[in-house]
């Protein structure tokens, strides 16, 4: 016999062929990949990984783990109080909600305005003192939350530029407008008390954030909001005893006798670094959404702390003003337009 030996172009042509049933395998391989039952091609990227389930009282208990991650550097640093907890979530679980942020620079820049929505709820920030850079971030993170409920429809902004007098004339005044909540830091610490409970009394929620911690939260007002500042003193006293381990220590703090200075301090006396959330207003701004639609507010919503190494995470942040804080929700793009460089 013999021998069938196949011509060396049939050869190129079978071996053309084989190659191209093996590419076509190959795609038929990817494109099932890429489908699902239905035959629609799923999204490349990722979904975004919540904390939290739930809601009630107008909100929703969810928020992203990226943006709790971002503010309050660990997403697991929530409250540990149940309902605290829950408060947190919807607060910032807001802040990735699309608003005009053009309305929003606008209401930073004349102190307060019209959302234009038609809403019939007025909401007040009054500060005794917000001429740094972090109670004017914390002023655009009270915007920016208000902007997210329609039912607001105006924003008041005041600042006592650190004259007693004129922070009680500014808290009454917000009491005449019969505002329907309000959100202070309250640097007079307890001499702020009187127009505090005259609010509460008239039926204005107040509350603070920062640890804006005076007498009675729950009572004389609705809740104070803000890190568990005993722990971050006794954590910086860690870190002074096993560093610095003797000598003498100055204690840096903000407006003298301001309430967030004095929960830290008091418990470093008997370096890594932490911030106080902007993003904490927020919250407090939450809770008193939540309040007038009657939810039962814990008198303090406290999270966790957990110090920062300056190597691991630059307290610097790229981007960002200097004096800005790395871990406030306001958009770069919209922090820019506060602060042009």
């Amino acid at each position: 016999m013999h021998a069938w030996k196949e011509p060396a172009a049939g050869r190129r042509r079978l071996t053309m062929a084989v190659l191209t049933l093996a590419l076509l395998a190959a795609a038929a391989v990817l494109v099932s990949s890429s489908l699902g039952s239905t035959g629609k091609k799923h999204a490349t990227s990722a979904k975004p990984v919540l904390v939290g389930k739930g809601g009630g009282f107008g909100e929703v208990y969810v928020a992203k783990a990226s943006i709790l991650k971002k503010t309050l550097f660990n997403a697991k640093l929530l409250p540990k109080n149940p309902t605290a907890r829950n408060i947190a979530l919807a607060g910032l679980g807001r802040a990735d909600r699309k608003v005009n942020y053009n309305l929003a620079l606008k209401c930073w820049k004349n102190n307060g305005c019209s959302t234009g929505t038609g809403g019939k709820l007025t909401v007040a920030y009054i500060e005794q003192f917000g001429e740094n850079v972090y109670r004017q971030m914390s002023r655009m993170e009270f915007i920016l939350q208000a902007l997210t409920y329609p039912s607001v429809g105006k924003i008041i902004y005041k600042s006592a530029h650190v004259d007693f007098t004129q922070a009680i004339a500014d808290f009454k005044a917000a009491i005449a407008q019969h505002v329907s909540l309000i959100v202070t830091y309250p640097d007079f610490g307890d001499a702020m008390l009187p127009v505090m409970k005259e609010a509460t009394d008239a039926g204005i929620p107040v509350a603070t954030y920062a640890w804006g911690y005076v007498t009675g939260p729950g009572t004389n007002y609705l809740t104070v909001v803000g890190e568990d500042t005993c722990a971050l003193g006794k954590t910086y006293a860690y870190v002074m005893n096993t560093q610095v381990k003797s000598g003498n220590i100055a204690f840096l703090g903000g407006f003298p006798g301001n309430p967030l200075s004095a929960g830290w301090q008091n418990c470093e006396r008997p370096m890594f670094y932490y911030t106080s959330g902007n993003s904490q207003i927020r919250v407090a701004f939450t809770a008193a959404m939540m309040k007038l639609k009657g939810a039962k507010i814990p008198p303090q919503i406290v999270f966790p702390i957990a110090l920062q190494n300056q190597r691991v995470r630059d307290s610097c942040t790229k981007g960002y003003p200097q004096e800005a804080s790395g871990t406030s929700l306001i958009p770069l793009s919209l922090l820019h337009k506060m602060y042009p460089s």
